[in-house]
């Protein structure tokens, strides 16, 4: 893992950035706009390509009943690699994609809010796909929110708004797309595994929509457990993504035949 350090004597939890080799562009990016906020590894993504079906199959990660693009294939993997080092090594970590834009508080805030928590949580997502909901509860027992957001207007904007200051809270979450950014305890690391593994068929209501989801990528499998499990959002959030389709390293129009 490469490290890449900032603010001398800062003291704040690993934060591991996946990116894939052969985009070195990306990372280029993505040390422009936040080296100077927080200290990172790079971690070198799973390159969904190199993997014939039978080989998912046969390590227990896929079952076979899923249709997700060789870029899906490998950022699933990718993650699944961070969770079991973390339930491993007993500490939370954080685990963003290298297209992340950290708000210049993302240390004091996420320290902040994660010490409030206690040491009863699984995850807390610090950002979330613009483009689609935020389904959260905001008031505990009065009721669940269902956000839309604008994304052209947070692209115009991210640059200013991840230097102003801010104050977020936690809330109870219960769907949100993207893995964008987000911390995982040990326990939550466990826990998602076991949910996770073998990725499966699985389909995913989507509110907004009124309609069901496939699932067609890890983020959309999490989504069925945020809900029972001990996970929390940040809002205002701490991590921005530009969600460049024409960028990603995921979706891609073409899709893989069925594992």
């Amino acid at each position: 893992m490469q490290t890449h350090s900032q603010k001398p004597g800062a003291v704040t939890m690993r934060i591991s950035v996946i990116s894939l080799a052969r985009t070195p562009e990306r990372l280029v990016e993505f040390c422009r706009q936040n080296d100077s906020k927080v200290r990172y590894d790079v971690f070198p993504a799973v390159d969904g390509s190199k993997f014939a079906p039978q080989q998912l199959t046969s390590t227990g990660y896929f079952d076979g009943t899923v249709s997700y693009t060789q870029g899906a294939i490998g950022n699933a993997l990718s993650h699944l690699q961070l969770w079991e080092s973390i339930a491993q090594g007993g500490f939370p970590a954080t685990i963003c994609e290298d297209d992340a834009i950290f708000h210049r508080q993302f240390e004091e805030q996420s320290e902040r809010l994660i010490a409030q928590l206690g040491v009863n949580w699984d995850l807390v997502a610090w950002g979330w796909n613009f483009d689609s909901i935020l389904f959260a509860e905001l008031l505990p027992r009065l009721g669940r929110c269902l956000f839309e957001f604008d994304q052209d207007a947070m692209r115009h904007n991210a640059s200013q708004y991840v230097q102003c200051e801010v104050n977020p809270n936690l809330f109870k979450l219960l769907n949100a797309f993207g893995t964008i950014c987000y911390t995982i305890s040990p326990s939550g690391a466990q826990k998602f595994i076991r949910k996770i593994l073998p990725i499966r068929r699985m389909d995913l209501f989507n509110p907004r929509l009124n309609r069901v989801l496939p699932n067609t990528a890890l983020d959309v499998m999490m989504n069925h457990f945020y809900a029972e499990l001990d996970c929390f959002v940040a809002f205002p959030p701490l991590a921005l993504t530009l969600n460049d389709h024409a960028r990603s390293t995921v979706q891609i129009p073409k899709q893989v035949g069925a594992l």
